[in-house]
């Protein structure tokens, strides 16, 4: 996803959780970050600055 579309994603979530409450039936949502593309190896002082931005998001993200 874009950055741009996960923000209208977090715009429309009220509407998808009423609509599975409606429905009731469960939703989960899985998020998977990568950084680099696998070519390249990411510098570890890097990888320290993403993952402290992650924590201030939820306790528990990181990038490995």
């Amino acid at each position: 996803m874009e950055p741009s579309e996960l923000q209208d994603l977090a715009d429309h979530m009220s509407e998808l959780l009423q609509l599975r409450a409606r429905a009731n039936v469960p939703i989960r949502f899985h998020l998977r970050i990568e950084l680099g593309d696998g070519n390249v190896k990411v510098d570890k002082g890097a990888l320290m600055e993403f993952n402290e931005l992650l924590k201030k998001l939820k306790d528990g993200f990181i990038l490995s």
